[in-house]
């Protein structure tokens, strides 16, 4: 029985990610990841022109997987302060997701490779925007006074970026959503604040 093209292409994915999560993007070659999915060097590059159009499909998807969440949560039901919450708590928990999955788990969404530097910056503003709409729908429902939906949304992902950073480093887990949760009650409470 052959496999299709779809199969072969999937095969070499699942083999490039669980190489370069486990070894990271500078000692992993195609040669390893053809190996790995028991596919020819050839056959690799039959599907992909290099191994860095390997990371950016890979490194896309992962993002696109953690766009997909907080889209759930941005247009979910509750309140727009419950939905920003949950959508930045799972933002968070991705990035945790991430960093607990072997040494190099990050390196396919914060890496400084060329193909994984473009797939977060289409992610960002991606996120960003979804972001920026869900703070506007709050300002036109009344919930948030929100003037500048854009600057808000980059605030918001920056103090995010450096609890996911902390906690890759070694800040306790539990300490880190504690914060969050106190963060969160700060913004809510001067977003709303000022539609009063």
């Amino acid at each position: 029985m052959s496999e299709t093209h779809s199969e072969r292409r999937q095969m070499i994915l699942r083999a490039a990610k669980r190489l370069l999560k486990h070894y990271g993007i500078g000692k992993t070659t195609v040669a390893d990841i053809a190996r790995a999915a028991g596919v020819g060097v050839g056959t690799v590059y039959l599907e992909f022109p290099s191994k860095d159009a390997i990371i950016a499909e890979l490194s896309g998807e992962s993002h696109s997987c953690m766009l997909d969440v907080m889209r759930q949560e941005a247009w979910g039901s509750g309140s727009f302060a419950d939905r920003l919450c949950a959508l930045l708590d799972r933002r968070l928990e991705r990035f945790l997701d991430f960093a607990r999955d072997g040494q190099h788990g990050r390196d396919l969404v914060e890496c400084a490779s060329e193909a994984a530097r473009q797939a977060r910056a289409r992610f960002r503003a991606a996120e960003e925007d979804l972001i920026a709409d869900l703070l506007e729908a709050a300002h036109e429902a009344g919930e948030f006074a929100v003037t500048e939906p854009r600057q808000v949304a980059r605030v918001l992902m920056r103090l995010h970026d450096s609890y996911a950073q902390a906690a890759a480093e070694g800040l306790e887990i539990d300490r880190v959503r504690a914060e969050i949760g106190q963060a969160h009650a700060l913004v809510l409470n001067g977003l709303r604040t000022r539609r009063a």
